[in-house]
């Protein structure tokens, strides 16, 4: 399923969902043995995107790296990046920076002060390309925890 984005396209955070009929109705089937390593194939399939997603973030601090790395499993989903900062989605779509008050942003650059009535920040596409990247891989991981059910 595509990332979803949260709050009015305001990036918050990534829910990777099984959404297949087939799949959930057999996964309500199974025995707990059998939930809990779908659970841990979530969990790995989440590290794994929040791990493409991160270290393809823009980084300053490191912070909006750091907000995919920690995957929540509930039910039949994983969610990436709670937390993201609100400047997440910025980087990802791009998009224009106009001031809130006053005619001018003011910003470092460089160690030297800047004013300008508005800057553009180019999309980056981090959150979508990590996600494209491992996509394919997520149910391989989730199949191998199950097939290690059973073993």
């Amino acid at each position: 399923k595509q990332p979803g984005w949260g709050n009015g396209g305001l990036m918050t955070e990534i829910t990777a969902r099984i959404t297949d009929r087939s799949a959930i109705n057999a996964l309500s089937h199974l025995e707990s043995a059998s939930q809990t390593a779908v659970m841990k194939g979530l969990r790995k399939a989440g590290l794994l995107m929040g791990s493409a997603i991160a270290s393809r973030a823009p980084r300053k601090s490191g912070r909006l790296a750091r907000s995919f790395l920690s995957p929540i499993v509930h039910g039949n989903s994983v969610t990436i990046g709670r937390g993201v900062p609100i400047y997440g989605a910025i980087h990802e779509y791009g998009g224009t920076i106009t001031p809130k008050s006053g005619p001018y942003l003011v910003f470092q650059v460089n160690g030297q002060w800047v004013r300008a009535r508005q800057v553009q920040i180019k999309e980056k596409r981090f959150a979508r390309g990590g996600m494209e990247a491992t996509q394919a891989q997520a149910p391989i991981l989730i199949g191998r925890e199950i097939a290690a059910a059973f073993n």
